[in-house]
Order: C-alpha cells, then structure tokens, then sequence
C-alpha cells in the first residue's frame, strides 16, 4: 500500500503530466496554424515604396512626434 506521501506525488505528476500535453497540443496547433498565412513569418521581401507611403500617412494623421 503506498503512503500517503506517494499517493499525493503521483497526483501532482498526473495533474503537471495532463498540463503538459494540453499546453503542448495549443502551442503545435497555434504553430501548425500560423504557417498557413503566408509571409507573416517575415519572409515577404521590404518594399520601400510601401514603407515611404505608410510614413507620409502616418505624418499626415499625427504630425511629427
């Protein structure tokens, strides 16, 4: 018969056990999901034009910070 020390050890490695693996599942789902949007990973090549264009709106709608 275990002790009652042993009995509450195997309920806390059960409970971190079942955390673990829910914990792992989101983290593979979020980064099985992420790959699907494209170039968000960074990998889009710097347009320069597009940057020129956000700052001159960003200029016109706030001023010079």
């Amino acid at each position: 018969m275990p002790t009652m020390f042993g009995l509450v050890l195997m309920g806390v490695l059960l409970v971190g056990a079942v955390a673990g693996l829910v914990l792992w599942a989101r983290d593979a789902s979020r980064r099985r999901g992420s790959r699907s949007t494209g170039a968000a990973d960074g990998s889009a090549p710097y347009d320069e034009d597009r940057a020129a264009a956000e700052q001159a709106r960003t200029v016109d709608r706030n001023g010079w910070v």
